[in-house]
């Protein structure tokens, strides 16, 4: 049973092991949290939560696009795809639902500000404790001054598009992305005790992907750790297993697993 323990000085974090159950044990995910208030888009369910802790799902199409052109700026596209054969064909080239990777990368190539601002120290693996609980961040950029201080940070998102509207609210609130930031920000802040602008650089998937810098301004993202602390108690808690995971019966997870134990009247529907 997966159980929330805390920072262990013991344990270090690595490129390794930062995905792995033992690490979640010791440090909390602003993703976790995202799947457990819910955002605009995704559903919160603490019992989807807790399911993913235990039994982490593979990734779906749109994770391995985002993925692979993740790994792209990493420098380890190579090993990425030594590691998923099953984006690919027997003669090698990317399968149709993949072909779209190479096309974002090549947009992207070719945008000057966005190729500046994916420019500095890539994957930077920092802990932080915030509203008494202990949080792991990886950050996929961090932007360089020529004295090698961090002025900047920007995450990388792959997205069906920039501009539309999801549910009323932009790609970036419908996803959470905001308190992903807020979070990362914060914790940044921590180890290096300054506070520093925080970008998106997004790459559409249409079949001519558009690219752009975004920047979140400070206010959201106070906003976002206000939200934050005001359900970090509970969200301690479901960690910690001191509360039982609720399911919500309305995402993935709750559907694979429902048992029906009446026959539902169509008004119910």
């Amino acid at each position: 049973m997966f159980k929330y323990k805390g920072a262990n000085r013991k344990f270090k974090l690595s490129q390794d092991n930062y995905y792995t159950q033992k690490a979640n044990e010791h440090y909390a995910s602003i993703h976790s949290f995202i799947n457990y208030i819910g955002t605009p888009y995704i559903t919160g369910c603490s019992a989807r939560v807790i399911h993913e802790l235990e039994e982490p799902s593979e990734p779906n199409d749109a994770m391995l696009i985002g993925s692979y052109v993740d790994s792209y700026y990493e420098g380890t596209l190579d090993e990425f795809k030594a590691n998923t054969p099953q984006l690919f064909k027997k003669d090698g080239s990317l399968l149709a639902t993949f072909a779209i990777c190479n096309t974002m990368i090549e947009r992207a190539e070719n945008d000057k500000l966005f190729k500046t601002y994916m420019t500095g120290k890539k994957q930077m693996i920092l802990t932080g404790n915030f509203a008494d609980i202990d949080w792991k961040i990886k950050i996929d950029n961090a932007i360089l001054n020529k004295a090698g201080d961090i002025i900047a940070f920007t995450d990388m998102k792959t997205c069906r598009d920039i501009h539309s509207k999801i549910n009323g609210y932009s790609f970036i609130e419908a996803f959470g992305y905001d308190f992903q930031l807020a979070l990362y920000q914060e914790i940044l802040r921590q180890n290096i005790d300054k506070r520093v602008p925080a970008y998106i650089n997004a790459i559409s998937k249409e079949k001519v992907p558009e690219t752009a810098v975004i920047f979140v301004e400070d206010n959201r993202l106070d906003e976002c750790l206000e939200i934050i602390t005001n359900h970090s108690k509970d969200f301690k808690e479901l960690l910690e297993r001191k509360i039982e995971p609720q399911k919500c019966g309305i995402c993935d997870y709750c559907k694979a697993t429902r048992v029906n134990t009446k026959v539902l009247n169509y008004l119910e529907l």
